[in-house]
């Protein structure tokens, strides 16, 4: 081995070791930094019937979508329409009869580019008893159809009675600056945005950030680092720092996960959103839960490194940071 190698793989193991070092003083471990009972959660239902979806359509749905409001392309377009007429968004028209009616003038059903859930079902049918021809018997058929969730839609979600609603979160000055500069640089980049169900998760077939409602953390300071999360797995997709996902619970998921956890870190820096009260249990929150995706990785060293490197050109990405190519060699 040369000295060059041997010097490398030194400065790689004194990089892990302060990495594992300030990990093992990580003594909480990993808590969801939201409240879910302040989400609107339940069962994933057809919103025009009221019916919760049955058997492995809850799964599916649940593991597809952070919605729990569903319906048929129409269903939406429908109810769009009277959310329009509600609003004064119409204009008075004739139909072919003569009679005046009123037509939506904005649309509010499903959007262009959003993607449709399957449900499966059973229906059953009348056929000859093979056994005995003079007797009908039933017999179930599967069928499906494509349903599409809320967030798919621009339907505003209804407001909660007064009594029901909890307490605004506050944002400082910085956190809410922060807060303005990821949805400005969300809508450059075309990312969908929802805040719907429990679950904070970027969804790289949608290209979408969802995040719980804001009114479900305690302040804006716990809910940026989770927001800085999504949006760094956001950058992974394959028309910008093209990353590899995985699959749940594989290495490259882990390694994604690590990649998204110090890329949040690094934002929170960079935009100094933890006041120092706040930040040993904030970075002490990061710190745990990037120690259980290290033993996934078995703390392979060099894969530590690596994800510090790909956290780093998210955040460039993000913030639109140029560097010539020797910078880039410093990296």
């Amino acid at each position: 081995m040369s000295k060059q190698s041997m010097k490398r793989d030194q400065v790689v193991k004194e990089m892990a070791d302060l990495v594992a070092k300030a990990l093992k003083e990580g003594k909480k471990p990993w808590l969801k930094p939201w409240d879910t009972s302040k989400c609107k959660t339940g069962l994933a239902h057809n919103i025009v019937s009221g019916k919760p979806y049955r058997g492995i359509n809850q799964f599916i749905l649940g593991y597809t979508s952070g919605d729990i409001e569903f319906a048929s392309f129409k269903q939406w377009a429908e109810l769009g329409r009277k959310h329009a007429i509600k609003q004064g968004q119409y204009d008075l028209v004739e139909s072919s009869d003569g009679k005046p009616y009123k037509k939506a003038n904005e649309y509010y059903g499903v959007q262009k580019g959003e993607t449709a859930h399957t449900v499966v079902f059973f229906t059953m049918i009348k056929v000859k008893d093979k056994d005995d021809p003079e007797k009908d018997k039933r017999i179930p058929i599967l069928k499906w159809h494509k349903v599409f969730g809320r967030s798919s839609t621009n339907l505003p979600i209804p407001e909660l009675p007064d009594e029901d609603k909890p307490e605004p979160t506050e944002f400082t000055e910085a956190a809410q600056a922060a807060h303005d500069q990821m949805h400005q640089w969300l809508e450059k980049e075309g990312i969908k945005f929802s805040e719907v169900g429990a679950r904070a998760f970027y969804s790289y077939g949608d290209d979408r950030v969802n995040m719980p409602v804001k009114e479900a953390f305690p302040s804006g300071f716990a809910y940026m680092p989770t927001f800085f999360h999504e949006c760094t797995h956001a950058t992974g997709h394959k028309k910008r720092c093209d990353r590899e996902f995985g699959m749940g619970g594989d290495e490259k998921y882990a390694f994604e996960e690590l990649v998204a956890e110090l890329g949040a870190s690094l934002l929170c820096k960079h935009f100094n959103i933890l006041p120092s009260e706040a930040l040993e249990e904030g970075l002490q929150n990061q710190v745990s839960y990037i120690a259980s995706w290290l033993k996934r990785l078995e703390s392979n060293p060099k894969m530590i490194i690596q994800a510090g490197s790909k956290a780093q050109r998210a955040m460039d990405y993000i913030l639109d940071t140029k560097f010539d190519e020797e910078e880039k060699k410093d990296e």
